[in-house]
């Protein structure tokens, strides 16, 4: 249950470093090394999807190919998640804001 509650504030976590609205609900997708963690993902994916508030939550084994156009975290060596970003942020604005942070720095 560690495991499982360590992913979501992981993901919580990417998507406020983001700055995501809380209303966007994001495509997920959680990534598991061992077949044990894979299968608790996929019987705890609608807890997943509630604490997260996400829209779409893709549960991934390894050697399936990574999510196209998201942004990969790490909870352990065995567990990473990623949150599509494409359409969710706007590249240039980001860039915008931490050029500017990185000004006052």
């Amino acid at each position: 249950m560690g495991q499982l509650l360590d992913t979501v504030g992981a993901l919580r976590s990417q998507l406020a470093a983001l700055g995501v609205a809380s209303n966007a609900k994001p495509t997920i997708a959680v990534q598991s090394r061992t077949p044990e963690l894979h299968k608790m993902f996929l019987s705890q994916k609608d807890i997943i999807e509630a604490l997260v508030k996400s829209g779409e939550t893709n549960i991934i084994a390894e050697g399936e190919a990574e999510p196209e156009g998201s942004l990969k975290g790490f909870v352990s060596e065995d567990i990473s998640v990623y949150v599509k970003v494409i359409g969710l942020i706007d590249v240039k604005l980001e860039i915008a804001r931490i050029a500017k942070q990185n000004g006052k720095l």
